[in-house]
């Protein structure tokens, strides 16, 4: 996705949400933040008599990015909304067992994604559950190599674009003891007859009373995506975890 296409994704819930608050310019708050997420990968990769993944933990670690931008308003029937940029790409290496032989290989997964989640607070005050929905579109690729050889043998690439419904779920703790500290915990889980995935982020943020804050924590990401080379079927499944910094700014 280029820059312009990103900037849109920003861009377009801020022209939507300014249309149903212009009487009134303080019943909005805004939240915009991004954070470096220091992850390693694991998995396997399956099609028939092809099993990747005996040691494709064997990877290094990487800092991937994401981009956020979160509306909280008073409206009543409308929902809060959060759109989230994930920039995801991996390396790591394996191999692969075919007609009772054993080759090394090296890859590299992108696992990019952006969500635009719609949610309500059923409970607020001193803990607040939020409870939505998730669409979320991958828009990445499978890139694998054969290394046996003095010169890597690059495979067919396996596309990984594809979207999926998640019922989204978010906790959050306020610790009384300090005044702007907060505990959340967040969940985006879905699953159907091709692909299914789990995103659990934990995270301890601190906001000051200025509306810069700051956030740490640790985030757990699995995927499953069936894909394809020419007529066959790949399945990928993967899980990318690891903490994260992140720094915000409440408007």
């Amino acid at each position: 996705m280029n820059l312009l296409n990103k900037l849109s994704l920003l861009l377009f819930p801020c022209l939507f949400i300014s249309s149903f608050t212009w009487a009134d310019s303080k019943s909005i708050d805004i939240t915009l933040g991004a954070y470096a997420w220091y992850s390693d990968i694991s998995g396997d990769i399956i099609a028939e008599e092809l099993n990747l993944g005996t040691n494709i933990d064997e990877s290094p670690y990487k800092f991937n990015s994401v981009v956020y931008l979160e509306f909280n308003h008073a409206l009543r029937y409308l929902p809060d909304l959060l759109f989230t940029q994930n920039n995801i790409q991996q390396t790591g290496t394996g191999t692969q067992n075919y007609n009772r032989s054993r080759i090394n290989l090296t890859g590299s997964v992108d696992l990019s994604h952006y969500d635009v989640t719609a949610f309500y607070a059923p409970i607020t005050g001193t803990f607040s559950w939020q409870l939505g929905a998730t669409l979320r579109k991958f828009n990445g690729d499978l890139q694998l190599a054969v290394i046996n050889s003095n010169e890597p043998l690059l495979l067919p690439v396996v596309d990984l674009t594809t979207d999926m419904g998640m019922l989204y779920n978010r906790f959050q703790f306020p610790l009384k003891t300090i005044p702007g500290l907060q505990f959340d915990i967040s969940l985006n889980a879905g699953k159907n007859s091709r692909k299914k995935a789990a995103d659990l982020i934990l995270s301890l943020n601190y906001e000051m009373p200025s509306g810069l804050g700051f956030s740490g924590g640790y985030r757990d990401l699995y995927a499953e995506i069936i894909g394809r080379i020419r007529n066959e079927y790949i399945t990928t499944t993967v899980k990318i975890n690891g903490p994260f910094a992140a720094l915000y700014y409440h408007f």
